[in-house]
């Protein structure tokens, strides 16, 4: 909600106060299928937003909001922090995807392990997808079972057999399934429920879309 504002709550409000974000959205669809990406979309287009500072966030129609989210919690210190401008700045300066290790993935991965105890050592991915499927890779080669436990309302990877079931119908959230369907797959993705266990859960992170 904008700062200042009381909600209205019907499309046709929203869309009044949003013609930049209606612009910006029609013109990102014409060159990338959805017009965004998936966690961002809203019905009937997102905002679309110019700057972050602090714990605000300004949409390209001039309008102020609080920003609860955080992208997805990843910013705990807000947006624009001065240490992390600084941080980066610095980095920047030196050169970046420079094709071989530099040290700065050893320091974190140090200050991780100093931090969380569970931690012996840390290996980085380029995305959470990457992530789970080196992990299920890993855990398959090690224990020598097939079967992998996937919480029911989670997006855990954007693989086929990993996004079903993360948006549960509302009245079923947090029923344990033992039989799932794969409608629009062929033949040989019939075996596959039967390798993978959903565990309930009772809510999901992931945003429409």
């Amino acid at each position: 909600m904008a700062i200042g504002e009381t909600g209205k709550g019907v499309d046709g409000s929203y869309e009044a106060v949003t013609t930049a974000s209606r612009a910006a959205f029609d013109r990102a669809a014409a060159v990338m299928p959805g017009g965004s990406k998936g966690a961002y979309f809203y019905s009937p287009y997102p905002l679309f937003f110019e700057r972050g500072d602090g714990c605000r966030l300004t949409d390209i129609d001039g309008r102020t909001f609080l920003d609860c989210a955080n992208h997805h919690t990843a910013q705990v210190l807000g947006h624009n922090h001065p240490a992390v401008v600084e941080a980066i700045n610095s980095q920047v300066s030196r050169g970046v995807v420079l094709g071989g290790p530099t040290g700065v993935e050893t320091e974190l991965a140090e200050e991780l392990c100093d931090r969380v105890a569970s931690l012996e050592r840390v290996r980085f991915c380029n995305s959470g997808t990457e992530a789970t499927l080196h992990a299920i890779r890993l855990a398959r080669g090690i224990t020598g079972r097939s079967r992998i436990a996937k919480f029911e309302g989670d997006i855990t990877a954007a693989t086929t057999r990993l996004r079903s079931a993360w948006r549960p119908r509302w009245k079923t959230r947090g029923i344990l399934r033992l039989r799932l369907r794969w409608p629009g797959f062929g033949a040989s993705l019939r075996e596959r429920p039967a390798r993978c266990w959903f565990c309930p859960t009772t809510m999901s992170m992931q945003s429409p879309g």
